[in-house]
Order: C-alpha cells, then structure tokens, then sequence
C-alpha cells in the first residue's frame, strides 16, 4: 500500500505496477484517482491470489532489494555478511542534504568494526549522493571535508555525488561530441544562447512538502542546470556576469503553498522555500586558453512543477550569422543509454533494459556505470582509472554548489535593485496547477527558443 501510494503521488503507478492489476483495483477511474475507501481492501485481495502479476519488472526489483533502514538494528542488519571489508559496495543516497554527513559517518564505522581487510584486498565502497550536495557553500564545504578525511582511511572508502539528469546518455557525451565532431564543436565555439527547460507536469507530493519547504526548487534543481553547462563548456574557462542574471518569474503552486502553510503552522512560515516555479537569465563569460577569445553566452533556465505540459530538453543555440551551423537540441526526458551486453559479473537487474524506462534509465545508468567502474578498475591491477564522467568528487560538487549559491545571490540583488528591495524568492505570487507559463513576455526565449524574435 505504501509503495501503490507514493507512485500515485508521483504519478508514477504504471512503471511500477501492471496495467492488469491497476485496471482491476480501479476499474472505472483513471489510475491513481479511486476513493480510497476500498483501495487498501482491494489490494490485499490482490496480494493473497499467488498467480497474479501484481508489479512491473521495475517494480519486481524494487520490492526484491528493498530494505528498511528506519532503525538502528535495521540499518546494521544490512551489514550482515562476516567479510564485508573484502566485498566491493555501492551506496545510492538518495536523502535531504542535512542527513548526508550523518548516513555516511554511519556506514564508516560499519566497515572500520569489520573483519580485518585482508592484505591482498582492493575492494572499493561507492557512496553516491544524490544532488543536492548541500544548500549552503559552507555546508557543502564542510561536508566535502569530512568526506575527503573519510577517503584517506584504508577502508576503501570513495564519495561522489551524482546528479540522474546528468547520467542521461546525451548530455554524458557532451564533452566527447566536442572533442570528436567538427561540427558540434563549430556548434560551440559559436554558441550564442543555451536554453534549459526542466518543466514537469508532476506536482510535489504532499510527503515531499516538509523537503522541498527546506531546501527549495532553486536549490534543487539548479544542480541539473549547471551541470550540463559544465559538460557543455568542459575544457573551458566559465565564469558568471553575476551584473548580468535576472529573475524572469517566480511562482508557488497553489497546493503546495497551502500544504506549507498546513505543515508549518505555529512557526516562522516565512522562512521556508516557496518556489515551485522560476526561470531566469545568466550570462557566461566562455573562454579557451587566450582570454582574448572569450564570448558570452546568455543562458536561460527554468524548472517548474505543476505544469500543462512536460518539457525537459537543453537547445544550444549558435549565432544566427554562422547560416551553416544548425541548432542542437537535448531531450533530456526521452534520452537512454544504449542497452548494455550483460556480463556474467554483473547483475542482471542493472543490466537489462526491461528493468527501467523513461526518466528510471538516469539511475538505471548510475549504477550500470558504477559496477563498470569498480569492474574495470579491478582489471588495471595497481593503476587506478578516473570515475565515470557524471560522478563528482566532493571538491567538483564545493564547486557547483558555490556557482548555485553565487547565482542565487545576484538574481536576489539585482531583483532588489530593480523592483524596490523585494526578494523574488519570498513568498513568491501562487499560481494553479496546470499552467503553462508565469509571465509569457519576460519568458519568450524559453517558451520559443527556436522561434523567431519579436
């Protein structure tokens, strides 16, 4: 029951569970949308008749390697084997950035009140952490220092973090394109305008409210931004006119501004990240090697919840005078990784491409990569091979939250300047669900970004 409804919340019921079993738990409604006066009822039913296909593949592999971890014992209980020092582990953290420290700290001592490492041991222990690393730069510093003193133990101990829209298979080979393709690489060295729209038509659930009040859509989301445009620009000098960044709109869904408000009654309210909704302009100084060969680039950005239409793609815009050179469009959303050849040592739930479909195949690669990683490793003896290009060292992730940080900053101060003393981000105007835009002058190069100017 739990599972059936945090992938109704999510919108998310047919990549977890079969069109039969949905079809007969909420035959006249469309999923997700029964009473849930008999739902419970009727899904017990279900569970109690041993021939039916209840789950999707996906779903199988959820409900097989599942474990909870609410308490103590239930946490140790996932260290059970004697020779966990010799076995290569990874971690998929996936938690609010203040309980980071803590959960990793956690499995340290696990593995150091472990059997002894054997001498002839190389086993490594992946902890990849979910964006965002942290909210604050001195969070995300301190974080990245205690994860750093972590490494240096001969425990086999490595962190990243990792970032699931980064992992899509187009934006990873980004940096490849343009070291290989002559055309990508006119494409941008000429780049004029980068647009990034990471809209959903999905809400925030209702059991998200407490996470998303705390940490705010900017911060959560502008890590999957800034990261493209690092795969973008790799190689290259990039700074921020921070002079140059602007607020475009800002909203808060009508729902979740009320569930705010539910969730925080009796407290400073006001304090709490509103925004379901922004989209803004930056402009990039891009350079090679000579400084005097640097260009801008004018970025626009928006992430948004609650929408009329999904829309997650990355546009790389070259000047309109390079006639020769076309756009290139990243549709991050449909986006996949070729499947893989299964191998004997890897795990075929990783592997196999039944497993996970649409946005899943982001974490599906992940994890495909992290065991390639560890593999291949393991194969070069004693020289070590860099991580996979979507996996951050903590030192890489100091930085992205540092570029966030600073942005936030100079659209906060420039908005003020410009409109009074308001911050854009408090307590920003509510708007219903099922829009399409906030402010559709201001928004043109995002909503048109291919179309002609006005």
């Amino acid at each position: 029951m739990e599972l059936y409804s945090r992938c109704r919340d999510y919108r998310q019921l047919d990549s977890y569970f079969t069109q039969s079993f949905l079809e007969s738990v909420e035959p006249d409604e469309a999923p997700g949308h029964a009473p849930a006066g008999d739902l419970e009822q009727k899904i017990y039913e279900a569970l109690a008749d041993p021939g039916r296909e209840i789950l999707s593949p996906l779903g199988q592999f959820l409900a097989a390697n599942y474990c909870a971890t609410a308490t103590d014992d239930e946490f140790k209980a996932v260290f059970t084997s004697s020779q966990i020092i010799d076995a290569d582990w990874i971690f998929y953290l996936a938690l609010p950035p203040a309980a980071y420290a803590n959960t990793c700290r956690r499995i340290q001592d696990q593995f150091r009140n472990a059997a002894p490492h054997s001498e002839a041991s190389n086993t490594k222990k992946l902890i990849l952490i979910e964006k965002p690393f942290q909210n604050t730069l001195e969070e995300a510093t301190e974080l990245a220092r205690e994860l750093e003193s972590m490494e240096q133990e001969s425990l086999g101990l490595q962190f990243y973090s990792v970032d699931h829209y980064a992992a899509k298979w187009t934006l990873s080979r980004l940096p490849a394109m343009v070291r290989e393709l002559q055309t990508f690489r006119d494409i941008v060295s000429n780049t004029e305008r980068v647009v990034i729209d990471l809209s959903e038509t999905k809400a925030i659930p209702v059991f998200r409210t407490s996470y998303m009040a705390s940490t705010g859509l900017f911060n959560d989301m502008m890590p999957h931004a800034l990261v493209a445009l690092q795969f973008l620009f790799a190689g290259q000098s990039v700074t921020v006119r921070g002079d140059r960044t602007k607020c475009l709109a800002v909203g808060s869904e009508e729902e979740f501004s009320c569930a705010v408000e539910r969730d925080q009654a009796g407290s400073a309210a006001n304090n709490c990240n509103r925004e379901t909704y922004f989209s803004i302009q930056i402009e990039l100084r891009v350079g090679g090697q000579d400084e005097r060969q640097s260009r801008s680039v004018v970025v626009f950005i928006r992430c948004a919840k609650a929408l009329s239409k999904e829309n997650k793609q990355v546009h790389i815009i070259p000047h309109r005078k390079e006639d020769d050179l076309p756009f290139f469009t990243i549709d991050i959303a449909r986006e996949d990784f070729p499947e893989p050849t299964i191998e004997d040592v890897y795990p075929g739930s990783i592997t196999d491409g039944n497993v996970s479909k649409g946005e899943q195949r982001g974490y599906s690669k992940i994890l495909f990569d992290a065991v390639s990683f560890l593999r291949r490793n393991h194969s070069m003896e004693n020289r070590s091979l860099p991580p996979p290009l979507e996996f951050l060292t903590p030192k890489q992730s100091v930085e992205v939250i540092r570029n966030m940080v600073e942005i936030k900053h100079s659209l906060r101060r420039n908005h003020a300047r410009d409109h009074g003393g308001v911050d854009p981000f408090q307590n920003p105007p509510p708007y219903p669900a099922g829009v399409s835009w906030l402010d559709e002058k201001k928004e043109w190069p995002i909503l048109f970004p291919l179309g002609p100017d006005e």
